[in-house]
């Protein structure tokens, strides 16, 4: 999913994802968009003698919709820890989740379908490693929560 990330003083970076919207005859227009926010933690903290790992938190929040079938929204909000060593940074993280998908559609013989799923993933680990070389990441990391995942990603930063 393309996203742009900016960060900005006081540690703070702003965070939207989304895709261009589509326009389908069949099933009306689909969207998806996302937004969040992350602030580091350590300034803070009164000392910082280099060897603590920075800490952050942050808020986001997901929105599917497709066409009057679909309404979906999941949010998260984590802690995240990282230590950078060279060109490699570990890091690590618990996100406190939820997702709530609406579901409403006539069905061609004329009944009406309609009902809402709360997702299962309450709460989520997260550990991983990101390699930089010049403005280029490479990051995998590993979710451990109701349902596992493996992410990996490939970015261009100035940072």
């Amino acid at each position: 999913m393309p996203s742009v990330s900016i960060g900005l003083p006081y540690d703070i970076e702003l965070t939207l994802r989304g895709a261009p919207e589509i326009d389908s005859e069949d099933i009306g227009k689909v969207s998806f968009i996302g937004y969040g926010a992350k602030i580091g933690l350590n300034r803070f903290i009164p000392m910082d003698i280099g060897v603590l790992p920075r800490l952050s938190v942050g808020y986001y929040i997901n929105t599917l919709k497709v066409g009057d079938i679909i309404d979906a929204e999941s949010t998260i909000l984590n802690i995240q820890a990282s230590k950078k060593l060279l060109f490699l940074t570990v890091y690590g993280g618990y996100g406190i989740e939820s997702t709530t998908v609406d579901i409403d559609y006539t069905h061609d013989d004329g009944t009406d379908v309609s009902f809402t799923v709360d997702g299962k993933n309450e709460n989520r680990f997260l550990v991983g490693a990101r390699m930089k070389m010049l403005f280029f990441s490479f990051n995998v990391d590993y979710n451990v929560g109701e349902y596992n995942a493996i992410n990996a990603g490939l970015s261009f930063s100035f940072r």
